[in-house]
């Protein structure tokens, strides 16, 4: 309804929950970056020389690094959920 449009903008408009927006994702896009380089130089590696033994023990080396970072990349997202919905949820409090 329209009443949960306008608290969505309100939150939106609201310093504290923006600044735990802005940080959590100034923290993801450089993982986000080096998955992307992870993985073309896996295909890359791939390509020139298929399955030799350095280059699969390089591969293993880097998907477990894209693994990782996708793990941290949950553990950031699932902590600034638990900050926004904390956020709001006071803002709501000394609102009400």
């Amino acid at each position: 309804d329209g009443g949960d449009n306008q608290a969505e903008e309100d939150y939106c408009r609201d310093p504290e929950a923006m600044e735990i927006l802005n940080k959590n994702f100034a923290q993801v896009q450089p993982i986000l970056d080096r998955n992307r380089t992870i993985i073309q130089q896996v295909n890359d590696s791939h390509a020139a020389a298929g399955t030799s033994a350095s280059n699969s023990s390089m591969n293993a080396r880097l998907i477990r690094e894209l693994h990782e970072n996708i793990s941290l990349i949950a553990r950031l997202y699932s902590d600034m959920s638990k900050r926004f919905i904390a956020t709001v949820k006071e803002r709501r409090r000394k609102t009400a």
